[in-house]
């Protein structure tokens, strides 16, 4: 006998102590059982028997009996009688929903020989994306794939980001990064002591996207020509339901000068222990001036991925021409608290077909008339304007 409280296996468990009992019962009584199970109610056979595939039923006088089968056979049909009782029960029973994935360990991934990019598909089955995917990012950027505003109505989507104001924003170590945001939206789930009240994000395609955080890589992830920058930052947006992502990614670099003001506030208190709480960031408002001006100017833009584990696809890069100034020291502030955190550039097969397209970036995408919509080249998105 078994006994479990697994469902699926009572069920088998059962037909097996079914057979088992049937297996147990003398002949006369089995064939009771086979009667009540097949429906064979007037016979009443009493058998006399060799090793021969089919016996022969005596029966009781004045009765001509069918020849019956042999009682492995009857057995087996038996079985099968119960067996159909059992099992519409067991397909009728509710299909559990499929496990949500766990939350990612930012230690289970990194970017050495052994947790690096090379093997992030190999960690967890939700990362396949990042060896399978076939619009990933970062990517190359090249100079005629740049966008200027000024030609053919071509502009960066609605973006607003206004300052924040002083205490609003808090920054959390992740080990790989340092993540900043308003606060009770970082990692560390603060709670929330002052309130930033303006709305932030972006407008694509009449799709309102929130400003989520931002946060930086060293080196670059993104190359223009081939070339790495000193570093880069993103800053991500989603749509409420979050099905749709974008990321404005300032390119970095390094100047050999006085510090950046903005940098040097956002630098001047990184927690360098990825288990410490989040922190707030001093130095009253934070100016996003640099941010909104640098995206007013040439920019690129693409149809990626997340640049970290799961490798996400449809995500909009838009990526300013113009880099972001940072001073040496700033620069080694940050390298020391996040190392390299930089995933080699991948290919994206809808910018690789888009670049196929001869003279691409010299016509004129529909709905450039006006309007807030979004062009599309194969995978190649292109904002439009008024």
């Amino acid at each position: 006998m078994c006994a479990t409280p697994a469902r699926a296996t009572t069920i088998t468990c059962a037909l097996v102590d079914a057979r088992v009992q049937l297996l147990s019962l003398p002949l006369p009584a089995l064939f009771n059982t086979v009667k009540l199970a097949t429906g064979l109610a007037n016979f009443r056979p009493s058998f006399v028997c060799d090793l021969s595939v089919f016996c022969t039923p005596t029966t009781a006088p004045h009765r001509t009996m069918p020849r019956m089968p042999h009682p492995a056979l009857a057995l087996a049909a038996a079985v099968a009688a119960l067996m159909a009782l059992v099992i519409p029960t067991a397909v009728a029973a509710p299909v559990p929903a499929p496990a949500a994935a766990p939350p990612i360990d930012p230690n289970s991934w990194g970017y050495n020989a052994r947790l690096g990019p090379g093997h992030w598909a190999d960690l967890r089955s939700d990362f396949r994306a990042c060896r399978d995917g076939q619009y990933q990012s970062p990517i190359n950027l090249h100079a005629n794939d740049v966008i200027d505003p000024a030609y053919n109505g071509r502009r960066f989507p609605d973006w607003s980001m206004p300052p924040f104001v002083a205490g609003s924003m808090a920054v959390k170590n992740l080990v790989h990064t340092v993540e900043y945001a308003a606060e009770g939206e970082t990692a560390a789930n603060t709670t929330a002591t002052h309130h930033d009240e303006p709305s932030r994000g972006l407008h694509i395609g009449g799709t309102a996207l929130d400003f989520k955080q931002f946060h930086f890589h060293t080196p670059s992830e993104h190359r223009i020509n081939g070339v790495h920058y000193a570093g880069e930052l993103h800053m991500v947006h989603k749509s409420a339901d979050g099905k749709r992502a974008a990321v404005v990614g300032f390119l970095i670099d390094v100047v050999d000068q006085a510090e950046n003001p903005v940098f040097a506030q956002l630098l001047a208190h990184l927690p360098t222990n990825s288990s410490a709480p989040a922190v707030h960031v001093e130095g009253g408002m934070l100016d996003t001036a640099p941010f909104v001006n640098a995206a007013k100017g040439h920019f690129f833009t693409y149809s990626g991925s997340l640049t970290t584990p799961p490798c996400t696809e449809g995500v909009t890069w838009l990526i300013p021409a113009s880099p972001l100034k940072m001073s040496v020291k700033q620069l080694k502030a940050l390298q020391q608290v996040i190392g390299f955190s930089a995933r080699p550039t991948q290919y994206n097969k809808g910018v690789a077909d888009a670049r196929k397209t001869k003279d691409h970036e010299d016509v004129a995408p529909a709905g450039a008339e006006g309007g807030d919509a979004t062009a599309t080249y194969g995978k190649l998105e292109v904002p439009t304007g008024h």
